[in-house]
C-alpha cells in the first residue's frame, strides 16, 4: 500500500507485499507485543528508482550525479521531507539499497583520488575549492544552472604567451599558455599535429574546460589533482602531462 506525500511515493508497511501480509495482526503468530515491536520498527519509507548509472528517480524527483542516491537524499531534504525517513533504492523490480535515514545519506560523499572508492563528509562546492569527484551532485548541468558564483577572472587582449611540446598516449602535442598578472597560470590550449583528429579534439576540449575553472579560481593542483595518471603517478592524457610540466617550472 502506498500514500502520497509532498507528490512522493511514501510506503507505510513492510518492505513489500509479502512483508506486509507477514506483518499483519491477522497473520502473524507472534505474541501481540512482538507484533507491535515489529509494526513499530516497519517505519515509513521511500521508494526510489535508479536509472542507468547516474540517475535516481524518487516521484517528482529526478537528480543526475556521480553518486544519484546521495544527491536524492539532499534534493528529498530540500523538498521538507523527514529528516529521519528511509529510503528503499530500486533497480527495476529488485531491492538494490536501503537508506535508513535521508539525513545521515546526505551528508556523506565518495571519494575517489587514485584508489578504492570510499565515503568521505559531504561539502558543497564553494568558489576556488573542488569537491571529493561528486563534482556535481545535484545536477546544476542537467537543471542548467549553474554554481560558480563568483565572477571570472579576464585576461587583457594583447598578452604574452608560452608554447611548449607535450608528449602523450604516444603522440606529440603543442600546448600555448597564458598567465595572470600574479603569475598564476590562466588559460592553457592544446593542439595535436593531426588536425581535426579526435585526439586533437579531445585535448582542445579539455584544455578549454581547463581555462575556464582556472579563470573562476580553482587552483591548479586541484586539477592535477583530479585528472587521470597511471600506476606511477604519470600523467595519462595530454592535458595532465602540460600541467605536470607547468607545476615543473614556476613562472
Amino acid at each position: 500500500m502506498t500514500h502520497k506525500l509532498k507528490g512522493l511515493p511514501l510506503a507505510t508497511a513492510g518492505l513489500s507485499g509479502i512483508d506486509q501480509q507477514q506483518n499483519s495482526p491477522g497473520n502473524s503468530t507472534a505474541p501481540a507485543g512482538k507484533q507491535a515491536t515489529a509494526s513499530k520498527r516497519a517505519a515509513a519509507y521511500l521508494r526510489a528508482e535508479l536509472i542507468g548509472s547516474d540517475a535516481c528517480r524518487c516521484g517528482s524527483i529526478t537528480t543526475h550525479s556521480h553518486t544519484p542516491v546521495l544527491a536524492m537524499c539532499r534534493q528529498l531534504l530540500a523538498h521538507g521531507i523527514d529528516p529521519d525517513c528511509a529510503v528503499e533504492i530500486y533497480r527495476a523490480d529488485f531491492l538494490a539499497l536501503r537508506i535508513r535515514s535521508i539525513e545521515q545519506a546526505a551528508k556523506l560523499a565518495v571519494r575517489e583520488d587514485h584508489g578504492p572508492p570510499e565515503f568521505c563528509p559531504y561539502r558543497p562546492l564553494k568558489f576556488g575549492t573542488v569537491s571529493p569527484r561528486t563534482a556535481e551532485d545535484d545536477a546544476a548541468a542537467h537543471s542548467g544552472g549553474s554554481r560558480m558564483t563568483a565572477p571570472r577572472r579576464k585576461l587583457p587582449n594583447r598578452r604574452f604567451s608560452e608554447t611548449f611540446a607535450v608528449r602523450a598516449q604516444g603522440m606529440g602535442f603543442t600546448a600555448t599558455i597564458s598567465r595572470f598578472d600574479d603569475g598564476q597560470l590562466a588559460e592553457i590550449f592544446l593542439s595535436n599535429h593531426r588536425a581535426g583528429s579526435d585526439a586533437d579534439a579531445n585535448a582542445c576540449d579539455a584544455a578549454v574546460i581547463a581555462s575556464i575553472a582556472l579563470q573562476f579560481g580553482v587552483p591548479l593542483e586541484k586539477i592535477r589533482k583530479a585528472l587521470a595518471r597511471d600506476g606511477r603517478g604519470r600523467a595519462r592524457t595530454p592535458l595532465g602531462a602540460a600541467l605536470d610540466l607547468i607545476a615543473e617550472r614556476p613562472p
